[in-house]
């Protein structure tokens, strides 16, 4: 990823499993990877922090 927005571009990686929301709001931009399992349900790790989404101040 880094390679492909330029070197200068810093890219951090977060597991999910261990997020906090405070994790996601010291960034400008954020691309989020997000599989599912079988008919669209979500992992378990994402379906246990998706609650916690409403608490991120994404401005």
């Amino acid at each position: 990823m880094q390679q492909e927005f330029g070197g200068d571009s810093v890219v951090e990686l977060i597991d999910i499993s261990k997020a906090e929301p405070s994790d996601f709001e010291r960034f400008e931009y954020i691309i989020v990877g997000c599989p599912t399992w079988n008919v669209g349900e979500l992992q378990s790790d994402w379906e246990t922090f998706y609650d916690e989404l409403d608490n991120i101040d994404f401005t």
